[in-house]
């Protein structure tokens, strides 16, 4: 993932390191093979995973964390935000 986004950067003469960073969730309706892995989710009223992920101002992938769909979002935010810090050194100033 840290090569791909280098690469990219290099096409696009963009800053190697990203200094913001968009964080979002997703919820993934789960598959009768899922067993253990999907929760419910009350407010989504589906079975699934939830994918919470970060990315820079240009789309890239920056973290990816994935849970079962009750876990809440502010929750999974501490692991995400020092996935972030950890792969830009620490150069990312502003999370929306």
């Amino acid at each position: 993932m840290h090569d791909l986004r280098m690469l990219l950067c290099l096409v696009y003469a963009c800053i190697p390191h990203p200094s913001a960073a968009i964080l979002n969730s997703r919820t993934l309706q789960s598959t009768p093979s899922s067993g253990v892995h999907a929760g419910y989710g009350s407010a989504e009223r589906k079975k699934g995973s939830k994918v919470h992920l970060a990315v820079d101002t240009l789309g890239h992938l920056l973290a990816l964390h994935v849970t079962r769909v009750n876990e809440q979002d502010r929750d999974q935010l501490s692991q995400l935000a020092q996935a972030v810090q950890a792969m830009s050194h620490r150069e990312v100033t502003l999370l929306c």
